[in-house]
């Protein structure tokens, strides 16, 4: 929330390169960095943004689900204020059992 998806990259490449990460995989590219961001607004719309988090609950599973279909089976995730908010209504949605269906995340930590 209240981050332009520039800015949000901007800070993962800073995190990426004072990590180091790229140093420590060799050539090997085990770790493919990613920004799932959604446009909500600014300070005023906050509780109207809060409210839509489901939805994006739903669009972050998709995500996944299809990251896991080209065979991406291990996700860390970094979130932060209203993303924490999404991502948890994400966890669960995709750690609830549907019949038929295998639980996305199947492991966590």
């Amino acid at each position: 929330f209240n981050c332009a998806m520039h800015h949000a990259m901007l800070r993962l490449g800073q995190m990426w390169a004072l990590g180091n990460l790229n140093g420590k995989l060799g050539s090997s590219p085990s770790l493919i960095p990613m920004v799932f961001s959604w446009a909500t607004g600014r300070e005023l719309t906050y509780f109207m943004a809060r409210e839509g988090c489901s939805k994006f609950a739903v669009d972050l599973v998709q995500l996944c689900e299809d990251l896991a279909d080209v065979g991406i089976n291990t996700i860390h995730f970094l979130v932060h204020s209203l993303g924490a908010e999404v991502f948890m209504q994400a966890f669960d949605l995709a750690t609830t059992p549907v019949e038929g269906k295998t639980p996305l995340f199947r492991q966590h930590r």
